[in-house]
């Protein structure tokens, strides 16, 4: 049985822990790594995102791919510009206040720095400003990362918690402001998906899923229809 069988068996085991599921998932994205590396994968993915992302114009919560995580182009031909119609921001950790934050670049592509958990990170002392995502209608949604997801929008992260807390506490305090929730779509690899992840009350439901080879579950408008 390869890792990508050993993935998808985990997922008819109601009993498996996150624990399991994230050992069996780090070996699959290893193993992907090495077997059939991601330039192909990666480039089928920012595709369809362009396609999806278009329909909703904003500004939209991305991220830089940590380890073997599918990794987000800054620009999809020409979305991430200033001038476009879509804009990404990226999240920053403060790991003392157990948080984190989103900004984009003021102008153009901003400088990165090496965060504290070896992630790219803007360098906020140049050209960044802070996203209010809370509170700006100009916001709409949030691209997140993952370890592993499932077919009902579960998301399995790698056990911190910030997305999970970012997010739910970001969509109550948008509810206060009269304004819509995030959209939040899970980005990966096919091979990260399994049919159901154990889910815990806190844990945040996505949206979408995007893959490599599909979207599921798709927002209303979102991917293919």
């Amino acid at each position: 049985m390869n890792h990508s069988q050993n993935a998808r068996a985990l997922g008819t085991e109601s009993a498996a822990s996150k624990a399991e599921y994230r050992n069996v998932l780090k070996t699959t994205l290893k193993s992907r790594e090495t077997h059939e590396g991601r330039e192909a994968s990666e480039s089928q993915l920012a595709q369809a995102l362009e396609i999806g992302l278009s329909r909703y114009p904003g500004v939209w919560l991305s991220y830089r791919g940590f380890s073997t995580e599918a990794r987000l182009p800054l620009s999809l031909n020409g979305l991430a510009a200033e001038s476009s119609a879509v804009q990404f921001a990226y999240p920053v950790v403060q790991s003392a206040a157990d948080s984190m934050s989103f900004y984009r670049a003021v102008s153009g592509s901003g400088r990165f720095e090496v965060g504290p958990f070896g992630i790219e990170t803007p360098d906020i002392s140049n050209d960044w400003r802070l996203v209010s995502a809370d509170s700006d209608v100009a916001v709409v949604g949030a691209l997140v990362p993952g370890l592993g997801f499932d077919r009902s929008g579960g998301r399995l992260g790698r056990g911190r918690g910030y997305y999970d807390r970012f997010l739910a506490e970001t969509d109550t305090k948008r509810k206060a402001h009269g304004l819509r929730p995030l959209i939040k779509i899970g980005i990966g690899f096919h091979e990260q998906v399994v049919e159901e992840l154990p889910c815990e009350m806190h844990d945040v439901k996505l949206d979408a899923v995007l893959t490599d080879r599909e979207w599921i579950t798709p927002v209303k408008g979102v991917g293919n229809e």
